[in-house]
């Protein structure tokens, strides 16, 4: 799929600014790039649970951890590429997350979790665009100096992310999108209506 310089460039190219040869060219658009890539880059990631982004661990607990709550027996240190949680494998438990620690009551945690995924050529190209969008109205309000546009761009961002949202839970499981099709010949009120 695309490289972090091509999903630049996107966005750079419809906000009416220069394309960079790489990141690190050292260009203003290319620095402007390199500053805002991981912030909102990690912004996106936490908008959904993007099935390319999941990842199971079983959690290691935090031996060092200070607990000061009685209500958690245990504490887990969380992943390093931790962005947010999506899961447990056991739905029943409640937790609380404070730092980089999750607080629990059971000896054995098992999650499901957003990773921070830095392999632009692993991202669904319903993922690209969302970010591409996500990258117009900060790139346009540092590199133009103006703000006005900005509001019409976020606009067009959580239009797209809400599409690529759509699209995402499509391939989370297929029948489900078959159940909310309806047809005249399965579905009793419209066929009603005919």
């Amino acid at each position: 799929m695309a490289s972090q310089t091509q999903i630049c460039n996107m966005a750079l190219i419809d906000i009416g600014s220069n394309a960079i040869n790489s990141i690190d060219d050292g260009s203003v658009e290319a620095d402007t790039c390199a500053t805002i890539w991981d912030l909102l880059l990690l912004e996106v990631l936490e908008a959904h649970t993007w099935n390319f982004a999941k990842k199971w661990v079983s959690l290691a607990e935090d031996a060092t951890y200070t607990m000061v709550d009685s209500a958690w027996d245990y504490a887990y240190s969380l992943p390093a590429d931790y962005v947010r949680m999506s899961r447990m494998e056991d739905k029943s438990y409640n937790y609380e997350i404070r730092g980089n620690n999750l607080l629990f009551t059971a000896d054995e945690c098992n999650i499901e979790y957003i990773w921070k995924v830095t392999d632009t050529t692993t991202f669904p190209s319903h993922f690209v665009k969302a970010l591409v969008a996500r990258l117009r109205p900060a790139l346009y309000a540092k590199l133009s100096g103006k703000n006005k546009g900005e509001f019409d761009w976020m606009n067009v961002y959580i239009a797209t992310l809400d599409n690529a949202r759509m699209l995402d839970g499509l391939s989370d499981n297929p029948t489900m999108a078959n159940k909310t099709r309806h047809t005249q010949a399965t579905d009793t009120w419209l066929a009603a209506r005919t």
